[in-house]
C-alpha cells in the first residue's frame, strides 16, 4: 500500500511537470493573447474615461440657482429651519 502512494504520487508530479512543459511550448500563441487583452484593456480605459469626462462636463453645466435651490430644500428638511 505504501508503494501505492509513492507510484501515485510519482504519477501526479510527472503530469504537473509535462503539463508546464508544454504551455511554455505554447508561448508565441500565449503571447499572441496577452497583446489581445491589453489592447481590448486600452479600448475600455479609453472608453470609461471617455464616459467619466461627459459626465463631468454634465455635472459642470447645472445651473447655480439649481443647485441653490436644491440646497436650500434638502437644509429645509434635515434641519427644519426654512431658511
Amino acid at each position: 500500500m505504501r508503494y501505492m502512494y509513492l507510484v501515485v504520487l510519482a504519477f501526479i508530479l510527472a503530469t504537473g511537470i509535462s503539463s508546464s512543459l508544454l504551455a511554455q511550448e505554447q508561448s508565441p500563441r500565449g503571447a499572441g493573447r496577452a497583446k489581445l487583452e491589453q489592447q481590448l484593456w486600452q479600448i475600455e480605459h479609453d472608453w470609461l474615461k471617455a464616459e467619466h469626462e461627459q459626465w463631468r462636463e454634465e455635472v459642470g453645466r447645472i445651473p447655480d440657482e439649481l443647485l441653490r435651490i436644491t440646497w436650500r430644500q434638502f437644509r429645509r428638511d434635515i434641519v427644519g429651519l426654512g431658511v
